[in-house]
C-alpha cells in the first residue's frame, strides 16, 4: 500500500491564471483603411449603397471568429464563463454542419517542400493577403486543445469547424488585397471593377435563389418626449481604437449577397498565388491537427464528492464511490480540475483529499502519471508538424517563427457526478450594466448582476456616498434594477460591492459607476438667411451682413459641436423672437421649432430633430445645422432671437455638455411692393385655354421667392377688358436649326405693348403667360432690358424671375466669358456664398450660375448672386 502523500508545497492561492493579453483579431486601422477604399471606388450613392451592403455581408461570415477570439483570454486563463461559452459555440459550429478538416497532406507533400524551399530562398513573391491572420487562427486552436481534453474526434471536429470559418472570409481578404493594390489616382481602378462583378454575381446568384433584397439599415433612435432621463439611443458607430473586435463597416441601404464563390477576376493576380494561398491554409489545418494527445485522466469508479471542509489554511474533501482498490496506486494522482490534491486516505469506496482553502471549482478525477508523461514526450515529438504550420504561415507574410503552443495538461472530464463546488464561494460574475467599471450619462438606468455560486449568503449594497441607495441581503433572482440615476453634477463616482459568505470564508468584490457629460454641446454660429447669405464658421461675428427683407421666410441655420469627439443624437430646441431690447419676462412675437426632418424605427419621417455629426456642422450640408423656418408675419424691424439647443428630454441639463444657448439681433427692412399686371394668354391656334388664375399666381409667387421682397411683394393688378389675350402665334416653332425660336414669344410680347400703352400703370410690370404645354418649344420667357413688359409661360418661374429682372434694367451677368452690349459688368458669373431654396429645403452651394447668365435651363440650378440681391434690395427701397 502506497502511503498517504504529504503536503509537497505551501498552500498558495489556487485561483485561475490572469487573462493572456491577445493582439487585435483584426486591428481597427485596417478595417477602417479597407473602409475608406471600398467608399472612394464607388462612382455614385446607389454604387456606394451596393459595394457597403457588399462588404458588409462579407464581415457577417467573420462574427463567429471574432465571438471565439474574444473567449480565448479567458479559456487560456481557465476562466469558467469563457471555457462555457468557447465550447457552447464550437459545440453549435459543428451541429450547423460546418464542413469538417479536409486534410490531403500525402498529396501536398510536394508542394509543401517546394514551398520551404522557395521560402528560404526569400519568399514566394506573393503578397500578404490574410485579412485574419494564420496566427490568429492558431491561437484559437490553443483554446481547442483545452476543450477538447484529449478527446480526437471532439479535437478534430472542432478544428474543422474553425477552418471552415476562417476559409468563409475569402471574400474579405479578396477584397482588402485587390483594395491595397488599386491606384484610382494612377488610372485604372481595380477595386471598383472588381466591386461592381462581385454586385452583378451577388445580385445573379439572389435572382436565381429567389432571395429578396432587405436594407440592412441600423436603428433609429425613438422619439421621445422631454422627459428626464429619456433613452439617448443607441450607441455611436464607428471603430473601435484597440481590442479584439473586428469594425462594422457603415450601414447601407442595400443587402448585396455574396456570390457562390469569390471567383478571380481576370488580371487582378495570378493563380500561382490563389494556390500558394490555399496551400498556407491547407498546412495550417494540419499543423492544428497534427499534434493529438493521449489523455491521461478517469472518473471511474466515482459517484459523489462531499463540500468542502475547511480548517484554517486547508480544506478536505470526500470522494466515494466503488472500485478505487485497497491503496492508491503508484501512478496516479487525484485532480481537482488541474489541482494536484494530497491524498489523506484511500480505501475502495472512499478517498479523502486535502487541498488549499482557496480551490476554485473544477472536475474531480484521477491522473495516470506513466501517460501523462507519454504525453508530456508526444507534445515534444509533434514540432514537425508545427514547422509546417510556420511555414504557411511565412509564406505569405505571416509570423516568421516556428509556433510551439504552451502544453496544456490532462484535466479531468467532467460528469454529474464528478464536480467539486469550490471551497471559498465563487463570484463567477458582479457586473453594473453589463460592465464592472462603467461611465454613463445623467438619467441611464442602472441595473446591477450577478452570478454566485457555492454561497450560503450573499449581501450587495452601496459603498459610497452618491449613487442609487442599495443594501439587501439574499435577494431575489440574479439582478437588481436601481432604476435611474440623475447625480447632481458630473465626475460623480458610485461604487457597489457583493459580498458571498460560506463555512470557508468570504469573498467581495466592487463594481463602479462614473458619471460624465454626454456632450459639450456649442453653438458655433447662427446664420440667418433669405436667400443668400455670407458666413464664416472661422469668424462667425463677421458672417450675416446680407441684408434681409421683412416679412419674407428666412431660415436660421444654427451650427454646432457635440464636443468630447462622438456624435451627438436627438439633438433639438427652439428659436424664441422678440423685440430688441424687451424683457425676457415678455411674450414672445414666436417660438419657433427645428424643421429637420428625422426618420423613425417604423419608417415614418417627423420633423425636429437631429444627429449633430462627430466632426461639427458644416455649411455644405443642410442636414448638419439645426435648421428653424421663421415665418414671415412675425420679421419686421430690429429683432432679438435667442436660440437653443439640446438633447431630446434634456432641457435643463446645462451642467452636462447636453444644452447650449446663443443670441443674434438681426434687422428685417421693409421693402415696397411691385406691382404685377396679370394677362392670361389663350392660344387659338392648338386651341388651348388661358392658364388658371391660381396657375398665375403660383408662378408669381415662386417667382417672388427667389427676389428680396416681402411674402405677397408681388401685388397683382389687371387691365379690366384684358385679362384674357387671344392670340394665334405658333408657339411650337422651332428654326431651321432644330432649336427654339424665340420669334413667336417676341411677338406676344409686342402684344403684351400695345395693351400697355392704353392704361396707367406706373413701376408695374404688364406679365402675360400662356399655359404649359408639351408642344411649346422651351423658351420661358422673353423681356426687353428696361422695358416693363414680360411673356412667357407659367411653371419656370426662375426663368421668369431671370426675365424680371431685364425689366428692372438688368443686362446678362458674364458668364463663361460672354461679351456683348448686353453685359451687366456689375454682376459676378456665379455666387458668392452659400444659397438656400427654402420651399424646397434645398442648398444651392457657392458658385452656383449666377441666374443672370444668358443662357437659362430649366434642368440646372441657377441663383441669385449678393451682388443682384444687392442691387434689387435698393431698387425696391
Amino acid at each position: 500500500m502506497k502511503e498517504t502523500r504529504q503536503s509537497r508545497r505551501k498552500p498558495s492561492p489556487a485561483k485561475k491564471s490572469d487573462p493572456i493579453d491577445l493582439p487585435p483579431l483584426v486591428h481597427a486601422a485596417d478595417g477602417r483603411y479597407l473602409t475608406q477604399l471600398v467608399e472612394a471606388a464607388a462612382c455614385d450613392g446607389r454604387e456606394r449603397r451596393q459595394f457597403m451592403g457588399l462588404l458588409r455581408r462579407a464581415y457577417e461570415d467573420t462574427m463567429d471568429l471574432e465571438v471565439l477570439y474574444g473567449e480565448l483570454p479567458g479559456v487560456l486563463a481557465g476562466d469558467l464563463e469563457a471555457v462555457e461559452g468557447f465550447e457552447r459555440l464550437l459545440e453549435s459550429l459543428v451541429a450547423r454542419g460546418l464542413p469538417g478538416h479536409g486534410s490531403q497532406a500525402d498529396g501536398r507533400r510536394a508542394q509543401r517542400h517546394e514551398m520551404s524551399r522557395l521560402a528560404a530562398l526569400g519568399g514566394l513573391g506573393c503578397e500578404p493577403d490574410f485579412f485574419i491572420r494564420p496566427d490568429r487562427i492558431v491561437s484559437i486552436a490553443a483554446g481547442i486543445e483545452r476543450v477538447a481534453r484529449g478527446h480526437r474526434e471532439r479535437h478534430r471536429a472542432f478544428v474543422g469547424a474553425v477552418m471552415s470559418l476562417w476559409r468563409g472570409t475569402r471574400h474579405l481578404d479578396r477584397l482588402n488585397r485587390v483594395a491595397r493594390a488599386s491606384d484610382p489616382l494612377g488610372g485604372r481602378n481595380r477595386l471598383a471593377e472588381h466591386m461592381r462583378l462581385l454586385v452583378r454575381d451577388g445580385q445573379r446568384a439572389a435572382g436565381a435563389s429567389g432571395r429578396g433584397q432587405a436594407p440592412i439599415g441600423g436603428e433609429v433612435p425613438p422619439v421621445v418626449g422631454e422627459v428626464p432621463g429619456d433613452p439617448e439611443g443607441p450607441p455611436g458607430e464607428g471603430l473601435p481604437e484597440g481590442g479584439g473586435g473586428l469594425w462594422p463597416p457603415p450601414d447601407s441601404g442595400e443587402d448585396i449577397p455574396l456570390p457562390p464563390d469569390p471567383g478571380r477576376p481576370p488580371g487582378l493576380d495570378p493563380d500561382f498565388c490563389d494556390e500558394a494561398r490555399e496551400l498556407c491554409e491547407q498546412l495550417v489545418e494540419e499543423g492544428m491537427l497534427g499534434a493529438p494527445l493521449p489523455t491521461a485522466t478517469f472518473i471511474d469508479g466515482i459517484l459523489s464528492v462531499s463540500a468542502a471542509a475547511c480548517s484554517g489554511d486547508w480544506a478536505t474533501i470526500t470522494i466515494t464511490g466503488s472500485g478505487f482498490g485497497a491503496a492508491q496506486p503508484r501512478d496516479v494522482v487525484v485532480l481537482v480540475d488541474y489541482l494536484e490534491a494530497d491524498v489523506v486516505s484511500w480505501s475502495d469506496t472512499e478517498i479523502v483529499i486535502r487541498v488549499p482553502a482557496d480551490t476554485p471549482s473544477g472536475c474531480v478525477g484521477f491522473r495516470d502519471e506513466t501517460i501523462e508523461a507519454e504525453r508530456q514526450r508526444l507534445h515534444g515529438q509533434a514540432q514537425e508538424a508545427w514547422e509546417d504550420l510556420a511555414v504557411g504561415l511565412r509564406c505569405l507574410g505571416g509570423v516568421d517563427l516556428p509556433i510551439r503552443l504552451p502544453y496544456s495538461s490532462s484535466r479531468p472530464p467532467c460528469g454529474e457526478l464528478n464536480r467539486f463546488a469550490g471551497t471559498l464561494p465563487e463570484m463567477v460574475h458582479f457586473r453594473v450594466n453589463g460592465g464592472h467599471d462603467i461611465v454613463i450619462t445623467r438619467g441611464t438606468p442602472v441595473t446591477l448582476s450577478w452570478r454566485v455560486d457555492n454561497a450560503e449568503t450573499i449581501r450587495i449594497r452601496r459603498t459610497s456616498a452618491e449613487g442609487p441607495g442599495l443594501d439587501v441581503t439574499d435577494p431575489p433572482g440574479n439582478s437588481w434594477s436601481l432604476g435611474s440615476w440623475f447625480p447632481p453634477t458630473p465626475e460623480v463616482e458610485a461604487t457597489y460591492e457583493l459580498t458571498a459568505t460560506n463555512a470557508c470564508g468570504v469573498v467581495s468584490r466592487d463594481v463602479r459607476i462614473r458619471s460624465r457629460m454626454r456632450g459639450a454641446l456649442q453653438i458655433l454660429g447662427v446664420e440667418a438667411i433669405q436667400l443668400i447669405q455670407r458666413f464664416d464658421l472661422a469668424d462667425p461675428a463677421a458672417g450675416n451682413d446680407v441684408r434681409l427683407v421683412a416679412n419674407k421666410p428666412t431660415l436660421l441655420r444654427v451650427y454646432l459641436d457635440p464636443g468630447l469627439g462622438d456624435p451627438l443624437r436627438q439633438v433639438t430646441g427652439r428659436a424664441t423672437i422678440r423685440p430688441f431690447g424687451a424683457a425676457q419676462s415678455d411674450p414672445p412675437l414666436d417660438v419657433a421649432s427645428p424643421i429637420n426632418p428625422f426618420t423613425r424605427p417604423d419608417g415614418s419621417v417627423i420633423e425636429g430633430f437631429m444627429t449633430v455629426p462627430a466632426g461639427g456642422s458644416s455649411r455644405v450640408t443642410l442636414e448638419s445645422t439645426l435648421n428653424f423656418l421663421l415665418f414671415p408675419t412675425m420679421l419686421s424691424g430690429h429683432l432679438e432671437i435667442t436660440v437653443e439647443a439640446y438633447v431630446n428630454g434634456h432641457r435643463s441639463d446645462t451642467l452636462w455638455g447636453l444644452h447650449a444657448e446663443d443670441r443674434i439681433d438681426p434687422t428685417f427692412h421693409v421693402r415696397r411692393e411691385q406691382g404685377i399686371v396679370q394677362i392670361r394668354v389663350q392660344d387659338d391656334r392648338l386651341g388651348l385655354p388661358p392658364p388658371s388664375i391660381a396657375q398665375f399666381t403660383d408662378t408669381m409667387r415662386g417667382v417672388e421667392t427667389r427676389l428680396p421682397i416681402a411674402s405677397g411683394g408681388l401685388v397683382t393688378l389687371l387691365a379690366p377688358g384684358n385679362e384674357i389675350l387671344a392670340t394665334d402665334h405658333d408657339y411650337t416653332a422651332l428654326t431651321s436649326r432644330g432649336t427654339a425660336d424665340g420669334a413667336p414669344w417676341e411677338d406676344l410680347l409686342d402684344d403684351v405693348e400695345d395693351i400697355a400703352g392704353d392704361f396707367d400703370a406706373p413701376g408695374a410690370v404688364w406679365t402675360a403667360l400662356t399655359t404649359d404645354d408639351p408642344r411649346y418649344n422651351p423658351i420661358g420667357g422673353v423681356a426687353v432690358i428696361g422695358k416693363p413688359h414680360l411673356a412667357g409661360r407659367v411653371g419656370p418661374p426662375l426663368i421668369l424671375t431671370h426675365e424680371l429682372l431685364h425689366t428692372f434694367g438688368f443686362g446678362h451677368a458674364p458668364c463663361g466669358g460672354a461679351s456683348g452690349s448686353d453685359i451687366d459688368n456689375r454682376l459676378p458669373a456665379a455666387t458668392e456664398d452659400v444659397g438656400v431654396e427654402i420651399a424646397t429645403r434645398q442648398l444651392v452651394p457657392a458658385g452656383t450660375h449666377e441666374m443672370m447668365c444668358r443662357v437659362q435651363r430649366p434642368d440646372r440650378l441657377s441663383w441669385m448672386s449678393i451682388a443682384t440681391w444687392d442691387i434689387v434690395f435698393d431698387l425696391l427701397a
